[in-house]
């Protein structure tokens, strides 16, 4: 099965920003995200379409 979802490390790399600023969207509720247990996830395909969304 692969794998999903991405975490906060994940997003950053792939977005080229820092750690904090991820946190910070999450905070702000700026960047779709699913938390369980405490840990912040993202679903890869909602990630990606809320970036082709964001850069229109």
């Amino acid at each position: 099965m692969q794998r999903r979802t991405l975490s906060v490390n994940d997003v950053a790399e792939f977005l080229g920003l820092h750690r904090d600023t991820i946190y910070e969207l999450v905070r702000e509720d700026k960047i779709p995200h699913i938390r369980l247990g405490g840990r912040i996830f993202f679903l890869e395909d909602v990630l990606e379409d809320w970036l082709r969304k964001e850069m229109n």
